[in-house]
C-alpha cells in the first residue's frame, strides 16, 4: 500500500471505516443463513447468464448419447494435466467402462490412454451445457461457479476439492445430499465407480438439486437488481446508516471486559452470590395453488392490529382461504370477502385487557411490574378468548387442515395451538422483538450494542447505566422464565395435557417477521428467518373529515397534536401533569388538537379542540402541523416519520422509552418525563422544536432512508409467506436457533481445550 497509495497511507483499520457495504456472492442458505446487518448483502447467483444455444457440434454430441452424458471439469484454477498421473489414469479406466459419453475440460492438447467415450476439450460453454437433459452427472473440483451452475442446471455433482473454499463447498454436497465427496489423494477405481453409479441411478440426488434450484433461485426481487438498487441507494444516501453497532469493534469493547473486571473487581466479596450472573452475561453475548391459513393475533389492541390487517388481506386478494382470530375485525359482517373468515373475540378480550391499563402511569421504577402484569395478562387474554365454541372448533379441526399458521410474537402460551396441527409457523410481531425471541431465532444477543424494545436507556451509556442495562437484561430473562409455568397452565388447558416444551414447540416456528425498520433496530445483524416489515400498515392518504380539515386549514400559526395512543388512557394520568400541559398549551399561539378519552375535559381553552379520536395518520401529514405530542408508540412514531412531523415523547410503558430516546439520538424530537414535567420544561421543549428547523430537516432525512425500499415492506413479507407454504422453512433455519448457550459457546470444549493446549505445551518445550 505504501507503495502505491504513499508512505502516510492510514491503517487498515481506518480504512476499513470507508467500507459502507459488502455484497457477496452465495446464497444465505449456502452460507449457513449467517446473521448479518443490513449492509451485507447476498447477492448469490448474480453471474448466472441467460441461456443460450449450445454449438452445433456439441449438441449433436449431447442429443446423440444414448446413457448420458458425464461432464468434467476441474475449474480455471486447477490445469487437470498437472494432477498426479495415477489419478487420471483411475478416472480414465473407470469411465472407459461406463456406458456414458464423456465431455471432459482439459488444458492439453492430449489426454493420456483418452478412450472413445470421452471427449476432451479445452473449453466447453459449461453454464449451458450443464442445462442439457442428457447430462446426468458434473464432476468438479467444487468452486462457487461451478456449484451455481451446477445447482442452477439441477445437476448431480461429485465433487473431488484441490484447493480454497472447495472442501467448503464440496462437504454441502453431502449436507444437502446433492452428490459426494471423494479425496484426490486416496482416490481408486472401486470408489469411483461406485460413486457415478450411486448419483446417477439413485434419483434422489436429482431430486434433492430440483428442491436445492426451487429455493435458492426464487428471489422477492432478483440478486443483480437488488445489487445495483444498494449500490444506488449508498450514492444517494450514504452507507452510515447501514452500519452495525459492533462494527469495527475489539473484542475487548464487544464483550465488555473493562465493565466485567470493575465489577467483579468492587463486588469481591459478594462473589459467591453473583458469579452466576456474570458467568450468565459473558456467555450469552458473544407460484402458488391457494392455501389453508390460520392468522391468531389476541392483543386486544388496535395499534397491534392494523400492522396484520395489510397481510391477511393481501393473502385473501392472492386466493389463499385465511381463518383471522381476532379482537378488532377488518371487516363487518357484509363485506367480509367469501374467503376471508374473522373470528371476533372483542368484549372478552377488552374486557381482560382493561385491567392492565389502570397502572400505566408512566413511571419508569414500574416497568419490571408492568412486564410481569403484561405478561399474564397476555396469557388471561388468550385463555379467555380460547373458551369460545368457535376456536374450540378450529383445534378440533384435523392436524393437516391447515397449510400454514401466522402466530402474533408477544403471546407465549399461544405457541400451543403448534402442537394441534402440522403447519409451518410464522411469528408476527406489531413491533420489534425482545433478545430472547432473537436468540431463539439464531440472531447474536447483545443487551449493550442491541437494545430492544423493552428498553429505557440506549445509547451513551456510562458505565453505571451499562451495568443496569445488564442486570435488567437478565431480571428479564428471569421474569419470562418464572411466568412459564402460568403460561404452560394456560396450554395444557386449551391444547392438551400432552403439550411440549415450549423449546420443543418453538422448532416448528419457521420465521419471524418484525414490525421495524433494520435502522430503527440499530442494524441488529439477523438471520434470513427474520424479515424487517417496517412501515407495512402505513395506508394511503386519505380525504380529512370536512371539520378537522377547516380547522387545520383556518390556522394562522399551526397545529400542534396531542395524542397519547391507544393503550394509555390520559384520564389516568396525573390530574397535575394535565393541568401543567392544558396551561403550556393554552398560553401558545398554536392551535391543538387533543386525542382525549372520557367525556370530561381537562381544561376548557379556545385553542384546544379535544375528540375521542381523530385521523392520525393523515392529520399528521396536513402542512399546517408543526408538532406532534406523543407517548411514542412505534406506530405513532411510524406515522410522524412518514409526515415528517418533529416529536415529542413522553413515554409511559412497554417499548416507548426505546423508541422515544431514539427521537433525541437522531435528532427528530425530545423527550420528556412524565413524572417530573414543569411548565418551563414543556414550554421550552415546544418552542424548540418548532423553531429550530433543523428537527424538521432531520425528520425528512429520515423518512426518506426509511421510506426507500428494494421491494415494498408487504410485497416482501407476503412473497415470504407463500415462500414458506411452498418450500416450508426449514432451509432458512439458522445453525444457532434453539441452542442454549452452553453449545453456542462450546463450554464442554473448554476443559477439552485446555488439556490440548497442555499437551502441545510440554511437547513443544521436550523439543526445545
Amino acid at each position: 500500500m505504501r507503495k502505491h497509495f504513499g508512505e502516510d497511507v492510514p491503517t487498515f483499520d481506518q480504512l476499513r471505516k470507508s467500507i459502507k457495504m459488502m455484497f457477496i456472492n452465495e446464497h444465505p442458505l449456502w452460507a449457513d443463513n449467517h446473521p448479518v446487518p443490513p449492509n451485507i448483502i447476498y447477492m448469490g447467483g448474480v453471474h448466472i447468464p441467460p441461456v443460450k444455444e449450445l454449438p452445433k457440434d456439441l449438441k449433436q454430441y449431447l442429443d446423440s448419447s444414448k446413457h448420458g452424458v458425464i461432464y468434467i471439469s476441474f475449474g480455471t484454477n486447477v490445469l487437470p494435466s498437472l494432477l498426479p498421473p495415477e489419478k487420471i489414469q483411475v478416472m480414465t479406466k473407470v469411465l472407459a467402462q461406463l456406458p456414458y459419453d464423456v465431455l471432459w475440460k482439459w488444458d492439453k492438447d492430449v489426454l493420456p490412454e483418452h478412450p472413445n467415450n470421452i471427449k476432451f476439450s479445452k473449453w466447453f460453454p459449461q453454464a449451458d451445457l450443464l442445462k442439457h437433459p442428457n447430462v446426468k452427472l458434473f464432476i468438479t473440483q467444487g468452486g462457487l461457479q461451478s456449484t451455481d451452475e451446477a445447482i442452477d442446471a439441477a445437476v448431480p455433482l461429485i465433487g473431488i476439492p484441490m484447493l480454497g473454499d472447495q472442501w467448503y463447498n464440496v462437504e454441502k454436497y453431502t449436507y444437502h445430499k446433492m452428490g459426494m465427496q471423494l479425496d484426490i489423494t486416496t482416490l481408486t477405481e472401486n470408489e469411483f465407480k461406485n460413486a457415478i453409479n450411486t448419483v446417477i441411478q439413485d434419483k434422489s440426488y436429482k431430486n434433492n438439486m430440483s428442491r436445492l434450484r426451487g429455493v435458492m433461485r426464487e428471489y422477492p426481487i432478483d440478486p443483480l437488481n437488488l445489487t445495483v438498487w444498494w449500490i444506488e441507494h449508498v450514492i444517494k444516501y450514504g452507507g452510515d446508516h447501514l452500519t452495525g453497532p459492533a462494527a469495527d469493534m475489539s473484542w475487548i469493547e464487544y464483550y465488555e471486559v473493562k465493565l466485567v473486571l470493575i465489577v467483579l473487581n468492587k463486588t469481591l466479596k459478594i462473589m459467591a452470590d453473583l458469579q452466576k450472573l456474570f458467568l450468565l452475561f459473558l456467555l450469552k453475548f458473544a407460484g402458488l395453488e391457494a392455501a389453508r391459513i390460520l392468522a391468531f393475533f389476541p392483543t386486544p389492541s388496535i395499534s397491534h392490529q392494523i400492522v396484520f390487517r395489510p397481510i391477511t388481506k393481501e393473502l385473501a386478494k392472492r386466493g389463499h382461504e385465511i381463518i383471522v382470530v381476532t379482537p378488532d375485525p377488518a371487516y363487518s359482517k357484509y363485506d367480509t370477502p367469501q374467503n376471508f373468515t374473522e373470528i371476533d373475540t372483542h368484549d372478552i378480550s377488552y374486557k381482560e385487557w382493561e385491567k392492565l391499563l389502570i397502572f400505566h402511569r408512566g413511571r419508569k421504577d414500574d416497568f419490571i411490574f408492568h412486564i410481569k402484569m403484561l405478561l399474564k395478562t397476555f396469557a388471561n387474554v388468550l385463555d379467555k378468548q380460547m373458551e369460545l365454541p368457535e376456536l374450540k372448533e378450529i383445534i378440533d379441526k384435523d392436524r393437516k387442515y391447515f397449510d400454514l399458521i401466522l402466530l402474533e410474537a408477544c403471546n407465549r402460551p399461544l405457541l400451543g395451538i403448534v402442537h394441534k396441527f402440522d403447519a409451518p409457523v410464522i411469528q408476527l410481531s406489531s413491533l420489534g422483538t425482545i433478545a430472547i425471541q432473537y436468540h431463539n431465532m439464531g440472531a447474536p444477543v447483545h443487551p449493550i450494542l442491541y437494545p430492544t424494545p423493552g428498553r429505557q436507556r440506549l445509547y451513551n451509556l456510562t458505565l453505571v447505566e451499562r451495568s443496569i442495562v445488564i442486570i435488567t437484561h437478565l431480571l428479564l430473562d428471569f421474569l419470562i422464565s418464572d411466568t412459564e409455568e402460568y403460561d404452560y397452565a394456560v396450554m395444557r388447558k386449551h391444547f392438551g395435557k400432552d403439550v411440549p416444551t415450549f423449546e420443543q414447540l418453538r422448532k416448528s416456528i419457521k420465521m419471524m417477521f418484525l414490525n421495524e425498520h433494520p435502522f430503527w433496530a440499530d442494524n441488529h445483524p439477523v438471520p434470513p428467518n427474520i424479515i424487517y416489515m417496517g412501515g407495512i400498515y402505513l395506508p394511503e392518504v386519505k380525504e380529512l373529515p370536512k371539520d378537522i380539515k377547516q380547522y387545520l386549514h383556518s390556522s394562522k400559526h399551526g397545529v400542534i397534536y396531542v395524542s397519547f395512543g391507544t393503550n394509555v388512557l390520559p384520564s389516568l394520568l396525573p390530574p397535575n401533569k394535565i393541568k401543567i400541559m392544558t396551561n403550556v398549551l393554552s398560553q401558545l399561539p398554536y392551535n391543538v388538537l387533543w386525542k382525549w378519552d372520557s367525556d370530561e375535559l381537562p381544561a376548557k381553552s379556545n385553542n384546544i379542540k379535544f375528540s375521542k379520536w381523530f385521523p392520525q395518520a393523515d392529520l399528521l401529514k396536513h402542512p399546517n402541523v408543526k408538532l406532534f405530542i406523543t407517548q411514542g408508540g412505534l406506530q405513532s412514531t411510524d406515522e410522524a416519520i412518514d409526515a415528517a412531523v418533529p416529536v415529542i415523547g413522553i413515554p409511559m410503558l412497554g417499548d416507548q422509552w426505546y423508541n422515544v430516546e431514539k427521537y433525541t439520538y437522531h435528532k427528530i424530537g425530545m423527550q420528556l418525563d412524565i413524572t417530573t414535567l414543569t411548565e418551563n420544561e414543556l414550554k421550552n421543549a415546544i418552542n424548540t422544536l418548532i423553531n429550530d428547523k433543523s428537527y424538521k430537516t432531520n425528520m425528512l432525512k429520515l423518512r426518506a432512508v426509511m421510506r426507500e425500499y428494494p421491494i415494498n415492506p408487504l410485497n416482501l413479507t407476503v412473497w415470504w409467506i407463500e415462500h414458506v407454504i411452498k418450500y416450508g422453512g426449514d432451509h432458512l433455519t439458522a445453525p444457532a436457533a434453539n441452542m442454549s448457550w452452553v453449545e453456542y459457546y462450546e463450554v464442554k470444549l473448554g476443559p477439552q481445550s485446555r488439556s490440548s493446549m497442555a499437551i502441545v505445551f510440554t511437547i513443544v518445550r521436550l523439543e526445545i
